[in-house]
């Protein structure tokens, strides 16, 4: 299992991450992950941005944010 911590970019804002992300700011970033897994070349389980269903402020992407996708919330 891998899981996938999306931190903040030091030149972008924590308060839009998820925003960010599915607007394609972090694109290249997950397109580097995902090639990374892809070259193990055996089944993997990605587990994306743990803990993001709870408002728990631990991590950028688990706090209560109006942006984010309604898939999380």
């Amino acid at each position: 299992m891998v899981t996938v911590e999306p931190w903040v970019v030091v030149s972008r804002n924590s308060h839009t991450l998820l925003r960010d992300v599915t607007l394609g700011a972090y694109d290249a970033e997950i397109d580097g992950v995902c090639g990374a897994i892809r070259s193990l070349d055996s089944q993997v389980k990605v587990r994306w941005a743990q803990e993001i269903e709870t408002a728990t402020g631990r991590y950028p992407w688990a706090v209560a944010d109006q942006a984010r996708p309604q898939s999380t919330q």
